[in-house]
């Protein structure tokens, strides 16, 4: 009897060892499922940050990125600079050949007002051209054009502003194109050397 006692007994511990091993007590579901949750989240972000991360180079890429990069510095900071350089002497040496070199007789400043009827006209076109025609004389003619106050100075070219001492025959020409007559009086004029030419035109 005692033998058959100490036998179940033996049998009951087993079968409680083996059901502790199997159900695990104080281990709920909930926190099963919290744990699958947490781990599954972790593997997102590690897949978001690979994805997210810069590719890694090869050696050969980034010797290829080294010498980009130093192309571009130095485009920016020496070829750039250079041949902004070379336009700037190139152009003014165009300028220093093309440009144009008065050799003629002296240029006096010559200005003047261009009125009718008491008001000025604007965009009228001045042209003094020389009334002696002989060879020996500074045959140049000079142009204006009026501003808004009527006033006008003449040049002989683009860059060389005044006219030869001498007489002059004056023509007038308005904004149309039309020719304006001026006074007998006012046709003939001079200019001198060694007094102000500022000639008034109204009439």
């Amino acid at each position: 009897m005692k033998d058959f006692e100490s036998s179940k007994k033996s049998k009951d511990r087993d079968k409680g060892r083996k059901t502790g091993d199997t159900a695990r007590p104080g281990t709920s579901s909930a926190e099963t499922t919290g744990s699958a949750a947490d781990a599954l989240a972790r593997a997102y972000q590690q897949k978001r940050d690979t994805a997210s991360a810069p590719p890694t180079l090869s050696k050969d890429d980034a010797r290829a990125a080294e010498v980009r990069a130093a192309a571009t510095a130095f485009l920016k900071s020496r070829f750039l600079p250079g041949l902004a350089a070379v336009f700037v002497i190139g152009y003014a040496w165009y300028w220093y050949i093309n440009r144009e070199i008065y050799d003629g007789p002296p240029l006096y400043e010559v200005t003047g007002t261009v009125i009718q009827e008491g008001k000025p006209l604007a965009g009228v076109y001045v042209e003094f051209g020389p009334a002696n025609t002989e060879p020996s004389a500074a045959a140049l003619a000079a142009t204006g054009i009026t501003d808004e106050q009527g006033r006008f100075r003449l040049k002989a070219f683009d860059s060389q502003y005044g006219a030869p001492a001498g007489p002059y025959t004056v023509g007038l020409i308005n904004s149309a194109g039309i020719p304006i007559s001026l006074p007998e009086n006012l046709i003939n004029q001079t200019v001198t050397a060694d007094a102000q030419n500022d000639i008034q035109l109204s009439f």
